[in-house]
């Protein structure tokens, strides 16, 4: 069983970890990209976990929309989107895969299964079938995009 890193999402084996990388979960990989990208990256997920996205937020994600990296201006683009539509943190995921799919499917797909399986952990209620259904149907959805075949 390997290590989460928490900048790439993925899960990857012992070996690919330095010592200091086990106790930050930053894969060797991620560890050598500059560390301009790195905090960016966290800056952005720090955002979704925030209670809410405020407007002072929102002009920080206009700026980062504008990056030359395509990975965090895509996830600039989908954070900001998010504000836009349900900035409260409460009820946010519930409320964007019943109000807005297409958002909620890029959103499956810009995030990576990492930041959903601790999403799922911390959820434990029953009345969530609909939600992980709607979850996998984006998620199948997607790798149906991605891959033709």
């Amino acid at each position: 069983m390997g290590h989460y890193c928490r900048l790439c999402g993925q899960i990857r084996a012992n070996e690919k970890f330095s010592g200091r990388g086990h106790r930050d979960h930053v894969c060797r990989d991620c560890a050598q990209r500059p560390a301009a990208w790195r905090d960016r990256l966290e800056e952005l997920h720090h955002f979704l976990e925030q209670s809410n996205i405020s407007a002072r937020n929102g002009d920080r994600l206009k700026i980062l929309c504008q990056h030359h990296d395509p990975e965090i201006r895509a996830l600039a683009e989908l954070i900001a989107d998010i504000a836009r539509v349900h900035p409260r943190k409460r009820r946010r995921v519930p409320n964007l895969a019943r109000r807005h799919p297409p958002l909620f499917a890029r959103m499956t797909t810009l995030l990576g299964d990492a930041w959903w399986d601790a999403f799922w952990s911390d959820r434990l209620d029953l009345d969530d079938e609909w939600l992980y259904a709607r979850w996998e149907a984006a998620r199948a959805g997607n790798r149906a995009d991605e891959n033709p075949f």
